[in-house]
């Protein structure tokens, strides 16, 4: 901006530096836009992958979710996450809102809130069914507030991940441009950690442990929430640069980088899971699954790739998705209905590595704004003759979440788990917790109404299930297809 402006003199550099600051704005206002608008898809995503007796809870999740966020981010979230470091550990400052519109701008807060609600959507879809409303609500507040805002603290916030930061580790800190860690992998270790011990839904596994089908009721809405996340992430990704005025080439290789890993994302993925099908059918969600892993794959380090790059990242980042599934469905036997922990967590630490290998040294020199004193061999990935630092600096981003995450939201499900507040009861589970928890279904239309006794019996009833992973109880609705592993939409 300063180069632009420095041109004049007086009052026209004065206006200059006005015009410049008012774009930077806009271009912010218009990506966090983009950004809450994904909470859109993540509806659109999560009801079409859910039963028609669960949309109802999964769309009030998703609006909760911005709610609750957007609470607890004033409350102490950005406070923790961009206040005054300490340690490099963790902000002390601005909680309640304080210095808001004045040393902290209103953009910012605004932009950094958007990316805050994304973590904590991410969860829903891995306890999709099955959860008490009253125990997801509280769930979403304390991610916001404490759990992932701490994370930012370490990689964007100026602590000891912050890439080239005072207290940077190794002296070169990670490179997470727009969130691999802390928004996918945050996300998804916790959802990872809720399914574990919320169970899987009734009829999910038989009595030997095989998976059964318990597929999504409508894959229309799934594909269409897929594109709305698709657009949201050119907001999502580009955005993240900030201010576009001096910083054009960086949002547009950023943008760029985004399409085409999504593009090989989704083509690997569904080249993958078709033939690895002995009915060899064209599988539709694992397209729109490896469209997200795509994008995931690809968000730390969108801007500092070539286009070949992407390309390749996106390629293989399909095929992580998949082998992630089946590794979370077979291996650890945890029923995620949206894939969110494939999708979110697995791909989410393989964006991170990927980073360590094919960031390109001016790419990141223009990212960073090095004076010549840097080393580039320090800040470049291994395939552009980097010394293997940035490299080491991305393993140690995902060695430090894994942990953060895990401690502190397993007390948390772990406890409403004891007392009985973390799933709904076997029955209200059965005729559905649209029924149960939310005073009818989604589609009055098309269903009759369930009985006023159920509802009477269910609403704002929290028993819980104690349920393992290998439950043999099964639903007629899991009755009637037994045949097939389901392979889920994921969230995004």
């Amino acid at each position: 901006m300063s180069s632009i402006c420095d041109q004049y003199s007086g009052e026209s550099q004065t206006l200059c530096n006005d015009l410049a600051g008012d774009l930077n704005v806009f271009f912010t206002l218009w990506a966090t836009s983009c950004v809450f608008f994904m909470h859109a898809g993540f509806a659109m995503l999560s009801a079409g992958a859910v039963r028609t007796k669960s949309t109802t809870n999964i769309l009030i999740c998703v609006v909760m979710d911005c709610c609750a966020c957007a609470f607890a981010w004033w409350l102490m979230g950005w406070a923790l996450a961009y206040g005054e470091d300490k340690g490099s550990f963790i902000g002390t400052t601005q909680f309640v809102g304080m210095e808001l519109g004045e040393s902290v701008s209103y953009i910012d807060w605004l932009f950094q809130f958007a990316f805050a609600a994304t973590a904590a959507t991410i969860v829903s879809g891995a306890v999709a069914e099955r959860a008490t409303f009253e125990s997801y609500l509280t769930y979403s507040f304390y991610l916001s507030a404490i759990i992932y805002p701490v994370v930012v603290h370490w990689v964007w916030g100026g602590g000891f991940l912050t890439l080239n930061g005072d207290n940077a580790v190794a002296g070169v800190g990670a490179l997470d441009f727009a969130g691999c860690g802390p928004v996918h992998m945050v996300g998804g270790v916790a959802g990872a950690v809720g399914s574990y011990l919320i169970g899987p839904r009734l009829g999910r596994f038989d009595s030997d442990g095989k998976p059964l089908s318990m597929p999504g009721h409508s894959t229309p809405l799934a594909t269409l929430g897929t594109f709305i996340l698709w657009m949201g992430w050119l907001g999502f990704n580009p955005g993240s640069v900030l201010a576009l005025v001096g910083n054009s080439n960086l949002a547009a290789r950023a943008a760029v980088n985004t399409i085409l890993s999504s593009a090989t994302g989704g083509l690997s993925s569904l080249l993958f899971s078709t033939y690895i099908n002995p009915g060899r059918e064209w599988d539709i969600n694992g397209a729109l699954n490896g469209v997200l892993a795509g994008l995931v794959s690809i968000t730390g380090g969108c801007p500092v790739v070539t286009p070949w790059g992407s390309l390749i990242i996106g390629l293989f980042g399909g095929i992580v998705y998949q082998l992630g599934s089946k590794f979370v469905l077979l291996i650890m036997k945890l029923d995620d209905p949206l894939d969110a922990v494939a999708v979110h967590a697995i791909t989410g630490m393989y964006g991170l590595i990927v980073v360590g290998f094919f960031a390109k040294t001016e790419f990141v020199q223009e990212l960073a704004g090095f004076d010549e004193s840097v080393s580039y061999k320090d800040f470049s990935g291994v395939f552009y003759g980097g010394n293997g630092k940035l490299l080491g600096c991305q393993l140690v981003e995902i060695a430090v979440i894994l942990p953060w995450v895990s401690v502190l939201i397993f007390p948390y499900f772990y406890l409403l788990r004891r007392f009985n507040w973390l799933r709904i009861s076997a029955r209200a589970e059965e005729i559905g917790i649209d029924n149960s928890s939310h005073g009818g279904h989604a589609y009055p239309d098309f269903f009759p109404d369930m009985s006023k006794s159920h509802q009477s019996s269910f609403n704002g009833s929290v028993h819980s299930v104690h349920s393992s992973p290998h439950n043999d109880v099964e639903t007629a609705d899991a009755q009637k297809d037994k045949n097939t592993p389901e392979q889920s939409v994921a969230q995004a």
